[in-house]
């Protein structure tokens, strides 16, 4: 059952390195008022300005994330994922820009967060967790930043996610009501902040 949170007051996080059956760092938290591990993960909203009009990039396809429990029924989704090893949050997020949406993204600041809890279906990725740090949802930050230029570089297909690849840019203004209320207010924040 999704708990309802206002996540921009979310505080207390605390996030612990464990390893799937690759033997690959699964960054896990709790936080305060969740009893069960959560993974980890950042997603970034990308915006430019074209023609005068606020942008956003988005994929009409919906992501595995998105699938989870969800109650909004989300049927977008934008470039994230697991938190990186020996990263900061800003740099999973340049990171997943790239290999997702093969996007090159500058300027990255974190706006809010969510929670979302997968209920009695686990991902592969919880299954494949030691039952002690199984993860039983997403704590998921929410950055935003700047469309810096496209990247037209290898990346190795393990990392890629064509569903993400298939969105494009589209105007807020026409939009913004249809995403989840997070990344609303991330925007929203976005054009406080660059007087837009």
């Amino acid at each position: 059952m999704k708990k309802e949170i206002d996540a921009i007051n979310i505080n207390h996080v605390y996030t612990y390195c464990t390893h799937d059956r690759r033997g690959e760092c699964v960054y896990v938290c709790k936080v305060e008022g969740y009893d069960e591990f959560l993974k980890g993960r950042s997603e970034v909203l990308i915006m430019r300005t074209k023609e005068g009009k606020l942008q956003v990039f988005i994929s009409k396809e919906k992501a595995e994330v998105c699938c989870m429990n969800n109650s909004a029924n989300i049927s977008y989704a934008v470039p994230g994922g697991g938190w990186i090893e020996n990263d900061n949050h800003e740099g999973t997020v340049c990171q997943e820009a790239k290999e997702e949406a093969y996007i090159i993204i500058k300027n990255p600041y974190y706006c809010n967060s969510y929670i979302e809890m997968m209920g009695k279906n686990l991902s592969k990725g919880a299954k494949g967790m030691s039952h002690h740090y199984q993860y039983k949802g997403y704590y998921t930050e929410v950055y935003v930043a700047e469309f810096d230029q496209y990247y037209n570089g290898y990346i190795n297909e393990r990392e890629r996610d064509e569903r993400i690849r298939k969105g494009k840019f589209y105007d807020v203004d026409k939009i913004i009501n249809d995403l989840r209320r997070e990344h609303q207010d991330a925007i929203n924040n976005y054009r406080r902040k660059n007087n837009i």
